[in-house]
């Protein structure tokens, strides 16, 4: 097993970045040589807001995950996926204004 910590890349000039006071509680990479890999982190925000993502992939590239957020004031978004040799799939639970809460993906 081999760790390894992430380096950040700079912003993109596509993207504005706003500094929010707030902890990363966790990170964790973990990639198994010819096996895969395996990560998670969790951030708290200075307003109390959390956004985490976990993910996994075997020796054949399949990839699975969960990731989400949820705001102090109780909305959230939360994304279970699987991609593979079919593509791309996602199941999303959601209780934004605007959405019906079903998956779109």
């Amino acid at each position: 097993m081999t760790r390894t910590t992430p380096s950040l890349a700079p912003p993109s000039q596509n993207f504005r970045t706003t500094r929010v006071r707030g902890r990363l509680t966790y990170i964790r990479f973990n990639a198994h040589l010819w096996q895969g890999y395996d990560f998670d982190y969790k951030v708290v925000d200075g307003r109390g807001n959390t956004h985490y993502h976990k993910a996994e992939a075997d020796a054949k590239g399949t990839v699975r995950g969960t990731c989400g957020y949820k705001e102090i004031q109780g909305v959230y978004r939360v994304v279970d996926y699987m991609a593979d040799a079919s593509g791309f799939h996602a199941k999303i639970k959601t209780n934004e204004l605007g959405t019906d809460g079903k998956s779109p993906a």
